[in-house]
């Protein structure tokens, strides 16, 4: 009668059974291995690289094994397969985020953590931190890069700017990043009128260069002025004064609209590239009456 049993033995190199059976089965083997089943002197079976867990139902009588390094090798044979599907254990799956500290998970090293089913997490490039994706956005438009910096949330969407993360927003009809016109208007944020009557070859400052840092939005513009003799009245756009009136980025320039008198008009929103400031500027001396206005937002 054919038993079953399990023949175990810790070698390298190569190692023979004389044992029958109907059923084979490697048990325990850290590395691959090759093994052969004989029967009445013929091979019946070659597996070059077999691992832990490869099963075979064959007659056999005699059993080769090779390693190619030392380990623990066991075997099961029996006259035919059978055996047991039961196995007793425990396991416990945990949260990382136990705490409402998203950055502790940080300890669990880059890219090493994609994600919880409770907490969405994504890797912070900021705080080189794993940051949790949260419902309630921030109060502010840019994240901190303190403890605790979020990476994204599902009421607004942000993006890495190269220095943080800022919200990626869609302008109001109106607002001050929209070149957009309704029924109801523009919006503008400043308003500039004069009435200062401007020397010859003198630029009157709208906004300076310095308190543009992001652009501006000239939304109209106007200027109605007099002088005496030959008039060149502009509207330029510039990072320092204007010394003439073609000194710069010309955005508006004058027409004769009477004697002795020119002026211009823009209702076409126009931007100002950040850095620079807007300037009127006149070739002649002014004399009474003279006008200059602009609405505008600074961005």
């Amino acid at each position: 009668m054919i038993k079953a049993q399990v023949l175990s033995q810790t070698f390298n190199g190569r190692v023979e059974w004389i044992v029958e059976g109907g059923y084979f089965k490697i048990v325990t083997a850290a590395a691959n291995l090759q093994a052969e089943l004989y029967q009445g002197g013929g091979l019946v079976l070659l597996a070059p690289t077999v691992q832990a867990g490869f099963y075979q139902r064959v007659p056999f009588d005699r059993i080769v094994l090779t390693n190619t390094g030392s380990q623990l090798t066991e075997v099961l044979i029996a006259p035919d397969e059978g055996g047991s599907d039961a196995f007793t254990g425990s396991f416990v799956i945990s949260s990382p985020l136990l705490g409402d500290n998203a950055d502790n998970v940080a300890a669990a090293g880059a890219g090493s953590l994609v994600g919880v089913l409770s907490r969405q997490m994504a890797w912070n490039p900021v705080t080189s931190t794993f940051d949790r994706l949260i419902a309630t956005p921030p109060s502010s438009d840019a994240f901190s890069t303190g403890t605790k910096g979020y990476l994204a949330t599902f009421a607004a969407l942000y993006g890495y700017n190269g220095g943080s993360l800022d919200r990626v927003r869609a302008d109001a009809i109106g607002g001050a990043g929209a070149l957009r016109v309704t029924e109801r208007g523009f919006a503008y944020g400043a308003s500039f009128g004069s009435v200062t009557l401007q020397a010859a070859n003198t630029a009157l400052n709208v906004f300076t260069a310095g308190a543009n840092p992001n652009g501006a939005i000239v939304w109209l513009a106007d200027g109605q002025v007099s002088a005496a003799g030959v008039i060149q009245l502009s509207l330029l756009a510039k990072a320092t004064a204007p010394t003439t009136a073609i000194d710069g980025d010309m955005i508006a320039t004058g027409r004769t609209v009477a004697a002795n008198q020119m002026g211009f008009h823009i209702d076409r929103p126009v931007l100002i590239p950040a850095g620079k400031g807007l300037y009127f500027f006149n070739s002649a001396a002014e004399v009474a009456p003279t006008q200059k206005g602009v609405l505008y937002t600074l961005l």
